[in-house]
């Protein structure tokens, strides 16, 4: 290593225990890396206070969601005292943040309990899908579900069909819409996560509505109930956000709207929550937001482990017949090879290791969630992830073995001269 990058390595020793505490509270999604990177944003003497706001932040990653929209979505149902057709729906367009919460709901206890009333449940995909399913009928509850609402503003937007503050005849107009219903349905809104601000304004614009949220957080920097403090403790932490934000993100310096939220996910970090920890604008995220800057990463991820699986191959380590299914027979000799699938499962292995969550690892990846349960399902008939989505013992031993011999070679200097060869095939289970 560079022996001037390693002194500066090493002048964040004082760090290491700080380091630690928020690697584990962001379950150690992030790095010391990740960490040292972000800070080099910053002058030597705004660590404390850059550090600092990382712990605040408040991060969600998969379990954390399934749980928080359990217990709304149960709170919701123990509301209603008759047996109710519910409609549920992501709210943006089809594919979006929205439609990965209807993934999580499905997952909940809640969602498949098998006591109490009895309600119709139905997921719907499109605007266009509810108007024509919805019914005449008295009990019907419309749920509509994302996993952060910060000003509110998107949420308006798309039950009143606008865009940009403008109606759209392409869009849906719900409240018209449901006008025209013999009875006005009752509205629930569903979210991991929100800002005070948009609660208010959803109830306040939204007839017969409600939100349901567990986590529900005021402005970063205002007072009296901002995490970091009373107004004097307060006031540094604010400036320093807003110094660097006005470059980076120079419209809404403390996120857009002025939402000042310290909300990300394992998957990303909504424009509400301070740029700071998001923007890539000459700027290294410590939860990056878009797409470009996690394609690089990703990308390294899979160069990376083609790499580490082509050579474990070349040397034979045990149980890589586990992870190696490619196979061509010529009558006189059969030659094995590693197809796209066994890549695929190698990087399953090495980040469900890290605890990554399933829309990180179809991110890293680059495939979609019906190929990741494909996969997961391949991992567990080999015995290397059990029903928890956890390594086995076999999956750890092979991880081991695998990342103890690339750290020996990368010490080598062969390491330049190796150059395994591994087969991509141009489709995975028939796509391409």
């Amino acid at each position: 290593m560079n022996e001037i990058i390693l002194q500066e390595l090493k002048g964040f020793k004082r760090y290491e225990e700080v380091f630690s505490i928020i690697c584990r509270r962001f379950k150690n999604s992030i790095s010391y890396f990740d960490i040292i990177n972000w800070l080099g944003n910053f002058e030597p003497k705004e660590y404390e206070i850059a550090l600092n706001i990382l712990q605040y932040v408040n991060f969600f990653d998969d379990l954390d969601i399934i749980e928080s929209l359990d217990s709304s979505f149960n709170a919701i149902l123990n509301e209603l005292t008759v047996a109710s057709n519910i409609y549920i729906i992501g709210t943006g367009e089809h594919g979006k943040s929205g439609s990965a919460m209807i993934y999580f709901l499905h997952k909940t206890n809640s969602y498949s309990r098998k006591s109490g009333i009895k309600h119709k449940l139905n997921t719907i995909s499109s605007p266009k899908n509810l108007i024509g399913e919805i019914n005449n009928h008295n009990n019907n509850v419309v749920i509509m579900i994302d996993d952060f609402f910060g000003t509110g503003n998107s949420v308006c937007e798309f039950y009143f069909g606008l865009r940009n503050g403008q109606r759209k005849n392409s869009l849906i107009d719900f409240d018209s819409e449901f006008k025209k219903l013999s009875s006005y349905p009752e509205i629930k809104f569903l979210s991991v996560s929100a800002m005070n601000d948009a609660v208010k304004k959803i109830k306040d614009k939204i007839p017969n509505s409600e939100v349901y949220c567990n986590n529900i957080y005021g402005k970063a920097f205002q007072v009296p109930s901002s995490p970091f403090g009373y107004r004097k403790k307060m006031i540094p932490v604010r400036e320093l956000c807003h110094s660097y934000g006005k470059k980076i993100y120079k419209r809404w310096p403390l996120g857009y709207k002025n939402s000042q939220s310290l909300v990300v996910f394992s998957y990303g970090a909504p424009n509400n929550s301070l740029p700071i920890l998001w923007a890539d604008n000459d700027w290294n995220p410590i939860f990056p937001r878009f797409y470009n800057h996690k394609m690089i990463k990703a990308r390294e991820f899979r160069k990376d482990t083609a790499f580490s699986i082509s050579y474990a191959k070349s040397m034979g380590i045990e149980n890589i017949n586990k992870l190696v299914s490619g196979e061509i027979d010529l009558g006189w000799k059969k030659f094995t090879f590693i197809k796209k699938t066994d890549f695929l499962l190698y990087g399953l292995l090495r980040l469900r290791r890290k605890n990554r969550s399933r829309f990180v690892i179809c991110q890293i990846l680059g495939i979609r969630s019906d190929e990741y349960d494909k996969l997961l399902h391949t991992a567990m008939q080999k015995g290397l992830i059990d029903r928890n989505e956890c390594l086995t013992k076999i999956g750890s031993m092979l991880y081991y073995e695998v990342e103890k011999e690339i750290k020996r070679i990368k010490k080598s200097s062969k390491v330049e001269t190796i150059t395994p060869k591994m087969y991509v095939p141009n489709s995975f289970d028939g796509n391409t």
